[in-house]
């Protein structure tokens, strides 16, 4: 469906984590969707959502520890992929050479399971509200990793655990498959915390 829109247009009609979150009340379909990661450690399940609205040709792209919105001009012809729709498409974008290729088995089988799920889709769209993102590095023992907006620019921190308010972190917007492994999406005007419950928070 998505097909004749550009890479801004398609990101600009995401939801903010805010209210992706809420569309996302019924988390019952995600024991099975994360067991679909069992055999692709490199990879995680995603709650969509936009950062900020992107400019016509602008595209969302991680360099390092920073994200942000960049021009084609300033874009690297070696940007990849590192977070995809259900329908497969990118939203978001690395300079990591590293970065995984989405392999098309895990797509094909996420497909079916969001399919067969039920899993909700954003409103006049038809965008399921769950995605397949990179899964990066995994977090050092007993630290946190906080991403806080400057401007438009998202920044991420290691941080202590002593430094978790009380109450929690709030939004959960990345699962991974295992217990071993932890990491983060980069989000929009939200502060992200990501620990080693393997939940990926924002507040």
């Amino acid at each position: 469906m998505q097909a004749h829109l550009t890479s801004s247009e398609l990101y600009n009609r995401l939801p903010s984590v805010e209210v992706a979150d809420k569309l996302f009340s019924d988390r019952s379909a995600l024991p099975q969707l994360r067991s679909l990661l069992d055999e692709y450690p490199d990879f995680a399940i995603t709650l969509v959502h936009r950062h900020f609205a992107l400019n016509p040709g602008q595209v969302m792209l991680t360099r390092g520890l920073v994200t942000q919105p960049e021009q084609p001009e300033t874009t690297p012809s070696n940007a990849f992929p590192s977070a995809w729709l259900a329908s497969g498409e990118p939203f978001e974008y690395s300079t990591d050479p590293n970065t995984p290729v989405l392999p098309v088995k895990l797509l094909e089988s996420f497909q079916s399971a969001v399919k067969e799920l039920n899993v909700p889709e954003f409103e006049k769209t038809e965008i399921p509200i769950l995605g397949i993102c990179r899964a990066p590095n995994e977090l050092a023992d007993h630290g946190i990793y906080v991403e806080k907006t400057e401007g438009k620019r998202n920044v991420v921190e290691l941080r202590s655990l002593t430094d978790r308010p009380e109450g929690g972190w709030g939004i959960t917007t990345t699962w991974l498959s295992g217990e071993s492994r932890c990491d983060c999406v980069q989000m929009s005007h939200v502060k992200v915390c990501y620990d080693s419950s393997c939940n990926v928070f924002s507040e």
